[in-house]
Order: C-alpha cells, then structure tokens, then sequence
C-alpha cells in the first residue's frame, strides 16, 4: 500500500470548492489515465477489449467479477464490479496551493507508477471540478508528488517540478501482506473498555442490507472484511477471509461490542459524471464520532480481537463503506483516554 500525495498550484484565484471533493479528484484521475493507457484511443467503453485485462486504467477502474468466472465471490457478484484497488483523499486548500492524495493499495500495480504521476500531470490540465463563477475548470500545475508508505513512515519524492520523475526503489516491506503488516499487539496488551471511531469525511454503511446512521461497530468490521477478502480474491492483496471465520468474527463483535456514544451530522452527496454529464443523488452520509464499548471477554478470544482490530487499523487507509474509493468513509481510531458520557 502506497500514499501518493501530490501538491500543486492553482492556476488562478478559482472560487472555492463546494461540498465534498473526492469525487472530483477520482473523476479527474480516471479519465486521466484512462487517455494515457488506453491503446485504441477515443473508446468510451472497454467492454469487448482485448487489451483490457493489461490496461491499467481498467484494472483499477473497471473491472468486473465476470472476469474471473472461477472465482467464488465472481460468480456471486455476476456483472458487478469488484473492491477498487485505490482510495483518494479530497482537496486541501490554502490559498493557490492545493493538495491531494491517492492511495494505490495493492502493490503488484506500483509498477505502473510512473503511469499514475504522468496522470497528475494531465489532470491538471484537465482541472478539478467547475469553477462556477468563471465557468471553467479550475487547472493547476503539480510542483511535487511524494511517495509514503503509511504504515513504515516511509517518504521519497518521485517528482519535482524541477528534476520531473525521480525513480525510487519501493520498498520490500510493501509487498507484504496487508494485514500482516499492521500490529494490534498494543491493543491487545491495554485491552481498552472505549475505542472511538471519528469519521472525517461522510461516510455510508449497509448492515443487515439496509443503510444505518448509528453504525454498530460489527457492521464496520464486517464491511472491512470483506472489502479486505474481496482486495485479496481479485487484486493480490492477502489471503481472503475464511467464511466460517467471518461469520465466527461477525457473532463475536455482534455479541461484545455496543455502540455507547454518537455525534453526527447528516450530509446529503451528489455527483456530477464527467462520462454522462448528469448529476447523481447519492442519498444520505453521516460525520461524527462514534464510541464503542468493550466487553472484558471480547479480549478472550485473542485470534478474533487481533482480526478485528487488524482490519480496523487498515480501515484507516482504505477507507470503510460506500464509494470508499472516493475518499469517503475515512476515519481516524483511538483509545480515549477518559470517557464521560455527555
């Protein structure tokens, strides 16, 4: 899993963004790279593609359970797309300056880095978002992109403005497993009785098929697993989920963890497409925090306590819920230090 963060200059003094912008930057990404991978140039479709199961753009933005007719979760899901192997992370503004992030979280498409910085470079031509006062999109030039790897602490510049693309060698670490990778052992050691869950930007979940506000943290932890399971069955990111353990895991969490504490606002998202040109309601989102109350048996079970605390420290970069890969469902996790019901 790597952190590009790309930083860059505005154009001009362009009116400021209104309302969430990860999908601004997902959208501008993709049609980005989808202009420099694709070999037939001009197709607005890549279904009946030759070329596609090689093509960057399509690995990371369209394809399709169908394509791995073997595969147990592809015959479930029929023609639906499959877990997103990125994430963005919305604009930040100061002034002129800007910056944004993406997340490439299976590591056998790293390869295609300079692909990915050669996209940054075009989308700021292509401009992020409408400026709706003086009805152009809002371009900017890229001064930096640094390349993090979240969980080591890692940081390498691979382009300036100055020297262009400055290859780095990635990594060993990387490649690792993703789970494996994450410790949890302080948190088993504490066995804390409160954990926190802040959501920075809005975020949807499902459980039980319907969508919840006040989200039980079983309903997180068994988004992230099989968010987690289905990164792993089509893009090489670990070894998926057994499902007897899900289920075991889901009735632990279920049964050992309530939901003490919420404060949130509601956000209604909508999304304009730079393919059909038409604006999409997307319903309901949620902002706030979230406290979690642990049953001193929880800990008991240590195989069940590490998975669930496993997945939600990856949660943090990957983001958990609906259009994750947009930037929502991003949160932060933390052990407070003193809980006071307020």
């Amino acid at each position: 899993m790597i952190l590009y963060r790309v930083f860059g200059v505005f154009d001009c003094d362009y009116f400021p963004f209104v309302g969430f912008t990860g999908f601004a930057v997902r959208g501008a990404f993709g049609v980005a790279l989808r202009d420099l991978a694709c070999v037939r140039g001009g197709e607005t479709s890549c279904r009946g593609c030759e070329y596609r199961l090689s093509c960057v753009y399509y690995l990371l933005f369209e394809l399709r359970s169908v394509d791995f007719p073997g595969v147990r979760f592809a015959r479930r899901g029929a023609a639906r797309g499959v877990a997103r192997p990125y994430v963005v992370l919305p604009v930040r503004c100061c002034g002129r300056d800007l910056e944004f992030g993406v997340v490439i979280i299976a590591p056998k498409y790293l390869e295609y880095e300079f692909m990915f910085i050669s996209s940054f470079l075009k989308m700021g031509f292509l401009g992020l978002g409408v400026d709706p006062v003086r009805h152009v999109r809002r371009r900017f030039r890229v001064v930096e992109v640094v390349r993090e790897d979240p969980l080591s602490g890692l940081r390498q510049v691979v382009y300036s403005d100055e020297d262009g693309y400055v290859p780095q060698p990635l990594p060993d670490c990387v490649k690792v497993n993703l789970l494996d990778r994450v410790s949890a052992d302080s948190l088993l050691d504490l066995r804390p009785r409160f954990v926190e869950v802040r959501f920075l930007t809005p975020t949807q979940v499902r459980y039980g098929g319907v969508v919840v506000e006040e989200f039980p943290l079983v309903a997180i932890v068994m988004n992230l697993a099989r968010r987690y399971s289905l990164l792993a069955v089509f893009h090489g990111v670990g070894d998926p989920i057994p499902t007897d353990v899900a289920r075991e895991l889901r009735d632990w969490v279920r049964d050992r963890v309530k939901l003490v504490f919420s404060r949130f606002r509601r956000v209604g998202l909508r999304k304009f497409s730079l393919k059909t040109r038409q604006v999409r309601d997307l319903g309901s989102f949620v902002l706030g925090r979230f406290v979690y109350e642990f049953d001193p048996e929880f800990w008991s079970r240590r195989d069940l306590a590490e998975l669930a605390m496993k997945l939600l420290l990856v949660g943090q970069y990957v983001g958990v819920g609906q259009l994750a890969s947009a930037g929502c469902g991003q949160y932060v996790l933390s052990v407070p230090f003193r809980f006071v019901r307020e």
